[in-house]
Order: structure tokens, then sequence, then C-alpha cells
């Protein structure tokens, strides 16, 4: 059975291999790998960061995904981006990671609305987000990269 906690500083090797993977690189605004000490300085600043929940998804003790959501600040609409490990691809749980994460913000923030920016060629992430809920809005550009803009009220 899987379950969900906040981020912790002892998650921050687990959290880098899972950001590491090649799969999860391709489909990201930034694609190059990311050096272990800049992830720790990126980890730390995240769990400091009251406009950010970073949820962690377990399965028997491993790391099966996160979801981090990234409130503008004080503001009641949040970014979302979301990893599902290797070890736990295609095997239908991403609907059930997405349903127990959206718990965190309604609780912490009080959010209204979820954003989620997907790169245009990543139909595997496109089809998720509408299973998922979310509508389509607009076309956009991310970092100089078209995307797809997709909110959950």
């Amino acid at each position: 059975m899987i379950h969900s906690r906040l981020a912790a500083p002892e998650d921050c090797r687990a959290v880098f291999e899972l950001s590491n993977d090649p799969v999860v690189r391709a489909v990201s605004f930034s694609s190059k790998p990311i050096p272990y000490e800049s992830h720790i300085k990126w980890f730390e600043a995240r769990l400091a960061d009251p406009d950010c929940l970073f949820v962690l998804f377990y399965d028997s003790g491993q790391l099966a995904g996160q979801v981090r959501f990234a409130r503008e600040k004080g503001g009641d609409q949040a970014d979302i981006s979301i990893s599902i490990a290797e070890t736990h691809r295609g095997k239908g749980i991403a609907l059930e990671v997405m349903r127990k994460a959206l718990e965190y913000p309604r609780q912490k923030w009080r959010v209204a609305r979820i954003k989620a920016l997907v790169k245009l060629d990543n139909e595997a992430s496109n089809r998720y987000f509408e299973k998922a809920g979310y509508v389509f809005s607009n076309r956009s550009a991310h970092d100089g990269i078209d995307c797809n803009v997709y909110f959950y009220e």
C-alpha cells in the first residue's frame, strides 16, 4: 500500500535519484542531469520554503513518486510537478498519487486552483492530467519551451 508524507531532509538522496532518472529528465523543462551538490541546495530550499509543499509517496519503504506544489507567494494558486519512479510506472498509481497529493495544498493553503505545465511532446503526462480532472486552458511557453497549461479547480 502506498502512503504519503511531506518530504524531510533524509529524503534528499531518494529524490535526487528520482529527479535524475532519464525518463524524468527527458520530460522536465531542464533535461540536463542534476549535480548532487546543486540538488542538496535546491532540496533544502524547497523544504524551508513556506510556499512549497513537497509530498512523497512510499511503497514498502521505496520511493514510488513525488508531487511538489509551489504556491504563488501567499496566493490562491499553486503549480504542480509530479514524478513517478521507474519501479512504479505503468502500474496505475499516478491517479491515486494525484488524488492523495491534492489533499495537502487544500488543507494547508486552501488554494482555489492548481496549475500544471506539460511539454507538448509529453503525451503520457498530457493524457494523465486530463484523466486526473485537469482542464486544458491554453498553450504557452515556459523557459522557451512550448507547453500545455492545465488547471484543476
